[in-house]
């Protein structure tokens, strides 16, 4: 198995000129997803996404909540 977190393999991660370096929108989904489903004033949920560390085995949620409209509440 390669560790692309070993700095010797950073020619490996993902770059793009705009985009910027390696982020949650890289990683395999979970079948599962969406984990979390927004709620009045938070209705809006976006990139919401689950993946499991593959060294630890530990689960991790990144949730982004926004009101509907994108208003500050």
């Amino acid at each position: 198995m390669i560790d692309f977190a070993d700095n010797k393999y950073k020619d490996s991660w993902f770059r793009h000129p705009v985009i910027g370096e390696a982020s949650f929108d890289t990683f395999k989904r979970s079948e599962r997803n969406p984990v979390h489903k927004g709620k009045n004033p938070y209705e809006w949920t976006v990139n919401c996404s689950q993946f499991k560390d593959p060294v630890t085995g530990n689960l991790y949620a990144y949730v982004c909540q926004y009101p509907r409209g994108w208003v500050v509440v």
